[in-house]
């Protein structure tokens, strides 16, 4: 019956025709990744980086299925959309590298296994064969005939197959596949054809797919081009130079006979030889090179974001660079051989220009007649270059010397070198005047030439004091900048953000909106990428850097400094830190002079100096006055509500400059945390100086930083007090930082607070919420964060604290005690299964049958290279342990890899805490694994409570303690035993 109202309902659709096409189309777009900046992590290119590699889109979306019966016959269309343009600037790039993909997939016939399997395909760029009609399928299967059978990979098919019944029916199932590209879109089709064929009599053909994964083949070495050029670049440079000795000299870096006989020609000559037909692609990711005197190399950075995981890739090639003067260059005189290098200064025009040339001050004249060359001002640090004589025309070897304010010069290869800087900036040294005396000596004559140069880089300081401030003669004052009592005790008044010669909070800003007055700005983009001026000046912020103070009474404004040619002051408003629109006389921009003595002033409101120097350029202070500070000490930040001013140190800029201070001035977080306004000006005209006149690399991040990005368990505890939950996560905190890097200082380093940013060490009652736990454990979450000023660390660990009734720390399972050893070895031959059981078995040996209460997934989890955030249950379960992640590690032929392993407590049980890791290595040079894995190092017993503060290994004096009262207890109570027994044998013998 079912088999002729099919027949019936079949005739009365489709009156016609026994074979019917159902043409549809479901599209199933891939979702485009989209990449984000991570605060110092940040640093990426924009455009598509030419490093083609092979890549992977993943579908899986389930199996797409279609069924027909009785002499029907249908195809549907499916669509997988890839954007190409993540990979390649254009189709017929993308095709010249791409020539083939990898289809992994499953199927499922009506009359057939399922069959998994995955089929290599060439591609190229071309629209679709079968574009409206795909009949073309039908006919395909119906010649191949009733019997043909099973076949894969035939014609158009990634699998077919055709069978014929004993009752004259027929069926035809099959998967077919086709592709087209369009604009930036490549988009795979897979068709599902079925005929139910034969005569009259009630079949069924069926079939389903799932795309599982499309990977796209890269016929690109990336790894070879890369090590092409490392090889091409690491080979010494030979140079000759008709200038200097000097690699950063000018004329060096730039032929000023426009020849190109510069260091960054020849280094891009190499380039462009190792790149050929690539170098057009690569030209926009290739940094201006640096040039170190001091090493005697050039440094060369390419940049580019790696489409795969989005992150930026930085290549380094140093260069030994081997510098000859010619021989017209020894012809010239002393002074021509005297190469004095000044550093960039701001344009005094425009801050958003080109930094120009530090042009010096002549403060004395030369006299050629007395061997003087003159007496000169620079505004930032100059290299000092001389090249000698190696010998003189009566053979003198090595006439020529040099010394800087009677001290000898370092020299190699004939060429003394120094660098001049202002030695007033690190607030220790007042040396900022050289003399430079070369020195000439043969066998007849005998030669002094003397120039001098001052270093002016400090910028001059304008103090906002106090008016009434006077701690030597006010006790209420003195007490908030002396540490201690006078009995020797902690001051618990004392305040170390007050500035003792000021009577002032003062903060470090960055302004962000444009100065109205020549600024240096930052050479570098948010990506850590030197900025052109002239191509990309939109990438320049226009922000500046500021002080900031407060005061609750009038201030003296003091400037005695030589160097300053000006101070002008005017009213701004809170709102945006401008100028206010109807200004008084009194609130106008006016010039003002250095208060003398008596002289303040005390207006309420908030007050812009601009402080210009003798170079031209600036620096710039707000002052707020107002009675309601008096008394009070807050910061300039807390009492502006506005964005247009944030603390220096928490923006890109800041971090620009931390990490010129840590690798190139040597700065840690002490020294960096003593910087006042001045010195940190003062450094950031270096840094622009530097990066500009190409004196240091780019690349704004150290090598020594630290990274402790991540997520740690729940920091476990059954407490009623804040202090002593403040001090087991104050521990935990210490803890963390110390297996990761030594010497980080909590306050200094790092902080740990709650994720509304409040500070839980100066704020425990921010832990308040953590006692309501009567009836059910209470969460809180915390942030293990880096300091702005670490010369340590960067990034933040995220986790949280649970105060639970029911945790008892005598006989939670801690499994940061069960230590595994990292292991190297070489996992060929086996399977994603077969390596995740080898790490399950692993761990198990460290947890049972001792542990044998824990439960997987439900008490701890497994996760390989980071731990996973908690759901909304406070579950961090299950960890990542992906198929994906396994493969990736298992395969290892072209370079080792490495995964790390982590056992951790899930953060709702009450059962366990902490974490634990270990790491694996797959590499082929390696031996194979043992079958039985090796376990933990040594069982350490995991139920042993933490004890703040505790770094012993073995908890000796607990157990001391367990053995110790026993003996001392148990004499007394035989003690007071026996004197009752006696006590009442002596009453007894009385009566």
């Amino acid at each position: 019956m079912k088999a002729i109202i099919l027949f019936l309902l079949a005739s009365t659709l489709f009156p016609n025709s026994m074979t019917y096409y159902y043409l549809q189309n479901q599209t199933n777009k891939l979702q485009q990744d989209n990449y984000s900046i991570n605060n110092l992590k940040l640093m990426q290119t924009q455009s598509v980086a030419p490093i083609y590699p092979t890549f992977t889109k993943n579908f899986n979306n389930g199996f797409y299925s279609y069924q027909v019966h009785q002499q029907q016959s249908a195809v549907k269309r499916y669509e997988y959309a890839v954007d190409i343009s993540q990979y390649a600037n254009n189709n017929n790039q993308f095709f010249n590298y791409y020539n083939s993909i990898n289809i992994n997939f499953s199927l499922s016939f009506f009359h057939h296994n399922n069959y998994n399997d995955t089929l290599t395909k060439r591609i190229q760029n071309k629209s679709s064969a079968y574009p409206d009609n795909y009949s073309y399928f039908i006919s395909q299967v119906n010649s191949r005939g009733a019997n043909g059978g099973w076949s894969t990979n035939w014609n158009d098919f990634l699998a077919v197959y055709s069978l014929s019944f004993d009752d004259d029916t027929n069926t035809h199932e099959g998967i077919a596949w086709d592709y087209r590209v369009s604009g930036n879109m490549f988009y795979f089709y897979v068709y599902i054809v079925v005929v139910a064929g034969g005569n009259d009599k009630v079949t069924s053909a069926g079939a389903g797919v799932n795309i599982k994964s499309l990977t796209f083949n890269s016929s690109h070495d990336v790894n070879k081009l890369k090590n092409n050029l490392n090889s091409a670049l690491s080979k010494t440079l030979d140079f000759t130079s008709n200038y200097s000795g000097s690699l950063t000299d000018h004329s060096n870096i730039k032929d000023p006979t426009g020849q190109g006989n510069d260091l960054p020609t020849k280094l891009n000559e190499i380039i462009r030889k190792q790149l050929g037909n690539e170098y057009d692609s690569w030209a926009n990711f290739i940094q201006p090179p640096s040039f170190s005197d001091k090493t005697r190399k050039a440094t060369t950075l390419i940049k580019f974001r790696n489409p795969e995981t989005g992150q930026q890739e930085v290549w380094t090639f140093v260069t030994p660079i081997n510098l000859r003067l010619s021989s017209g260059y020894w012809a010239n005189i002393i002074l021509k051989r005297l190469h004095i290098i000044p550093g960039k200064i701001v344009d005094k025009n425009d801050s958003t220009k080109v930094m120009v040339t530090d042009e010096p001050e002549t403060l004395a004249p030369p006299n050629i007649a007395e061997s003087y060359g003159g007496k000169y001002r620079y505004h930032t640090s100059i290299g000092m270059e001389f090249d000698a004589l190696k010998q003189a025309d009566d053979g003198t070897i090595n006439p020529e010397y040099v010394e800087i304010n009677g001290q000898p010069v370092s020299v190699l290869d004939n060429k003394f070198s120094a660098t001049l800087e202002d030695k007033r900036i690190t607030g220790t040294n007042k040396q900022h005047s050289y003399r430079i005396d070369i020195y000439y000596k043969d066998r007849t004559y005998q030669e002094q030439y003397t120039i001098e140069i001052v270093i002016e880089t400090l910028v001059p300081n304008l103090q906002l004091k106090w008016y009434a401030w006077d701690p030597n003669n006010n006790p209420d004052q003195a007490e908030l900048v002396k540490k201690t009592l006078p009995d020797g005790k902690p001051n618990p008044k004392y305040d170390s953000e007050i500035n003792p010669s000021t009577g002032t909070k003062t903060q470090i800003l960055w302004v962000k909106h444009k100065s109205e007055v020549p600024t240096p700005l930052d050479p570098l983009n948010k990506n850590g990428e030197v900025i052109n001026p002239e191509k990309n000046p939109q990438d320049y912020d226009l922000g500046f850097i500021a002080e900031g103070s407060i005061s609750g009474m009038g201030v003296n404004q003091v400037f005695n400094d030589q160097n300053i040619t000006s101070v002008y002051r005017r009213a701004v408003n809170a709102s945006n830190l401008l100028g206010v629109a109807s200004p008084t006389d009194r609130q106008k921009n006016q010039q003002i002079q250095s208060d003398q003595t008596g002289n303040y002033w005390a207006d309420t409101g908030i007050w812009h100096y601009t402080v210009t120097m003798a170079d031209g350029t600036t620096a710039q202070k707000y002052a707020i006055i107002g009675v309601e500070y008096q008394n009070k000490y807050p910061r300039f930040l807390d009492t502006i509500d506005n964005n247009q001013a944030v603390e220096f140190w928490s923006t890109i800029h800041g971090v620009h400059l931390k990490n010129y201070l840590v690798d190139v001035k040597k700065l840690n977080t002490e020294q960096m945390l003593a910087l006042n306004y001045e010195q940190v000006a003062s450094y950031w005209k270096e840094y622009a100086s530097d990066i500009i006149a190409q004196k240091v690399p780019p690349d704004p991040n150290p090598a020594n930083y630290y990274d402790i990005s991540g997520n740690f368990p729940a920091i476990k505890m059954n407490e009623i007090d804040t202090n002593k939950i403040r001090t087991l996560v104050l521990s935990y905190a210490q803890n963390y930082i110390n297996q990761k890097v030594s010497g980080a200082v909590l306050g200094n380093d790092y902080t740990v607070v709650t994720k509304e940013g409040v500070d839980i060490n100066s704020n425990p009652d921010a832990l308040q919420s953590l006692l309501d736990n009567a009836t059910s454990p209470k969460y809180l979450d915390i942030k293990i964060k880096a300091k702005p000023l670490s010369s340590l660390l960067i990034g933040e660990a995220k986790g949280s604290i649970k105060n639970s009734k029911n945790y008892d720390p005598e006989k939670v399972v801690d499994l940061s005690k069960i230590k595994f050893k990292s292991g190297k070895y070489n996992f060929e031959g086996y399977t994603i299964e077969k390596l995740k059981q080898w790490i399950i078995d692993n761990i198990n040996k460290g947890l049972y049958p001792k542990y044998s209460q824990l439960v997987f997934n439900q008490d701890y989890g497994i996760s390989i290279n980071k731990i996973p955030p908690e759901d909304d249950s406070h579950n961090n379960v299950p960890g990542y342990f992906d198929d994906i992640i396994f493969k990736d590690f298992l395969d290892n032929t072209t370079q080792t890899k490495k995964i790390t392993v982590f056992l951790y407590a899930n953060n709702a049980s009450d059962l366990t805490t902490g974490m634990t890791s270990f790491s694996l290595e797959n590499d082929v040079n390696a031996i194979v694994p043992p079958d039985i894995p090796p376990g933990p190092i040594e069982p350490i017993d995991p139920n042993k409570p933490i004890i703040p503060g505790d770094n012993s290994n073995d908890g000796s004096d607990k157990r001391y303690l367990r053995w110790l009262l026993p003996i001392i207890i148990i004499p007394i109570i035989g003690i007071i035993i026996g004197g009752i027994w006696f006590y009442f044998r002596f009453k007894k013998r009385i009566r």
